[in-house]
């Protein structure tokens, strides 16, 4: 029975799991006329797609406002990259995001979450999106690719804009498409002023500065910056959304965040369980490069096909109990970071930030309480979750 998705809708934007529930039961490949593409609500469909760069593209885009409004063109970032210029890209910078080099920042990223907290031990209410997360996020962002530290608060900003907009507006407000010209304009002048400098530092900008790609040469200004918008935004608005509903979730069951307090190195699998329950990213999109069929559907070379990582995440023949939040789980597979070779390359910055963060957090305030009331969530098609969550000590 075919389903009646359409991200856009606000239905589905208010209640986007019922329609995932009825997707998998019923629609698994569900074909959206709007838009004449398809949305894949299975996990292993979305696995296989995810993993297929033969099948399926990224060069025509990966986001709503990419393939559906058309609003943006796709920017030579890695999301939007195939093989092999996806591969030499992301082989120059991901060593600098590996475990091992991403530990190094603890420290700072500790520090900047005491600083946060500060706030509840002097009484003062604390946001955990915009007092808390947003700090982390964007001082780790900054630590980790090599933006300027005192930048980090222009950074929230235009990143904030991009994803705001009216309950009614259908893709990005023209406030946000400015801010995403503005985010390109920052980085073409920080690659530009990098480009000066001695050769003296090793971060990602300095690596896609010096990357030789395509043969031998550089990388032009606005495709380093493409590479350093796309930081910028997945670093920071998608944790910012985990981490509020990983606290959300917590205080809806104690007794998981009791064993937290007992047992720390719990908050890591907290953070993962959260990715998976609550996934921000509500699709990425491919382009079909050739005629392909999926559970007997045909799906035509040229049409989008939208990848719904949240109803993945909740598929019950990949999860046992899926709709239900537990830390102890041990799932072999997720798709809270996305799959294949477009899966997130910061993901190891990411866990360490959402570890540290919660730790830190339950040691402050361990009976912390959630005003639900005042909490305020997004309205978008392509991100789901809070945008402000008040608690106190």
């Amino acid at each position: 029975m075919a389903v009646d998705y359409n991200p856009y809708r606000a239905d589905v934007i208010r209640d986007p799991h019922s329609f995932y529930a009825r997707m998998r039961a019923e629609d698994p490949v569900c074909h959206v006329p709007e838009f004449d593409c398809f949305a894949l609500a299975r996990f292993e469909d979305i696995w296989n797609a995810a993993r297929d760069a033969l099948h399926f593209s990224a060069a025509e885009g990966t986001t709503s406002a990419q393939l559906l409004t058309r609003q943006m063109g796709p920017y030579p970032a890695l999301g939007n990259l195939d093989p092999p210029r996806h591969t030499e890209r992301r082989k120059a910078i991901a060593p600098l995001l590996g475990p091992g080099v991403v530990a190094k920042l603890e420290a700072p990223i500790r520090e900047i979450a005491r600083a946060r907290l500060a706030r509840l031990a002097s009484g003062e209410p604390l946001d955990v999106v915009t007092d808390y997360a947003a700090h982390i996020a964007t001082g780790s962002l900054c630590l980790a690719v090599g933006f300027p530290i005192e930048d980090a608060g222009l950074l929230r900003d235009w990143v904030n804009r991009i994803f705001s907009r009216a309950s009614d507006q259908t893709g990005l407000s023209d406030d946000g498409v400015a801010a995403y010209r503005d985010l390109a304009d920052y980085a073409q002048e920080l690659i530009r002023a990098e480009r000066l400098r001695p050769a003296a530092r090793d971060g990602i900008v300095q690596r896609y500065a010096a990357a030789r790609v395509d043969g031998g040469r550089t990388l032009r200004d606005d495709e380093v910056a493409a590479h350093l918008r796309e930081f910028m935004i997945g670093g920071t608005e998608t944790f910012q959304r985990v981490l509020a509903a990983a606290v959300h979730r917590l205080f809806e069951h104690p007794e998981q965040r009791e064993a937290i307090a007992r047992e720390p190195g719990l908050a890591k699998a907290a953070f993962l369980e959260a990715l998976r329950f609550d996934t921000p990213g509500q699709f990425m999109g491919r382009t079909a490069a050739r005629d392909v069929a999926i559970r007997g559907v045909a799906i035509r070379k040229g049409q989008v096909v939208l990848l719904l990582w949240p109803s993945g995440n909740r598929d019950a023949e990949e999860f046992e109990n899926p709709d239900v939040f537990d830390i102890r789980r041990r799932a072999p597979r997720m798709l809270g970071f996305g799959a294949g070779i477009h899966d997130c390359v910061g993901r190891h910055l990411a866990v360490l930030e959402g570890r540290v963060a919660l730790e830190s957090l339950i040691a402050a305030a361990p009976d912390y309480a959630v005003d639900l009331a005042a909490a305020r969530r997004t309205g978008s098609e392509f991100v789901q979750g809070f945008t402000s969550l008040p608690l106190s000590g």
